[in-house]
């Protein structure tokens, strides 16, 4: 179901990365959406654990994180290509693998559990594995999406 801001109880926060986090051009520069560098620190403050769910490589992720100094963030929370299921033709990314992996346990998803994404891949997979979706288009500002939680 989409919401437009973080629930109450909400333990972890599953990111989309290009699109969401960094905006990538055609050449391949990203552009991190505003306030990012100050998004981690704060929900970390907050008590948030955080995933990051792509579609991209490893690598693609790691390089960008290192330059714009997030990556001790997000170092061993990464679920990149790898986690991307595919059935009957349809790509979803795997929340329910995150969310056993961070001890959410099926029917406390969409209590404890919220995906953040662009697309409808980010979407489609949060309906799939039972969790709430923010569109990251309500947020030109990742940080806004703390706003008034916790």
């Amino acid at each position: 179901m989409r919401v437009e801001k973080i629930p109450n109880g909400i333990e972890l926060l599953i990111l989309d990365f290009d699109g969401t986090l960094f905006d990538i051009s055609e050449e391949g520069i990203a552009t991190p959406r505003k306030n990012v560098t100050y998004f981690f620190p704060r929900a970390e403050k907050k008590g948030y654990k955080f995933a990051i769910s792509s579609t991209a490589t490893q690598k693609h992720i790691e390089v960008i994180s290192t330059k714009f100094n997030i990556i001790k963030y997000i170092k061993g929370k990464i679920y990149d290509r790898t986690n991307v299921i595919e059935e009957d033709g349809i790509k979803y990314k795997d929340y329910g693998r995150i969310c056993d992996d961070f001890g959410i346990k099926k029917e406390e998803r969409k209590t404890k559990a919220v995906a953040v994404g662009d697309d409808g891949i980010d979407e489609r997979s949060a309906v799939r594995y039972g969790l709430n979706f923010i569109p990251v288009g309500l947020y030109s500002d990742i940080l806004s999406l703390l706003d008034g939680q916790r």
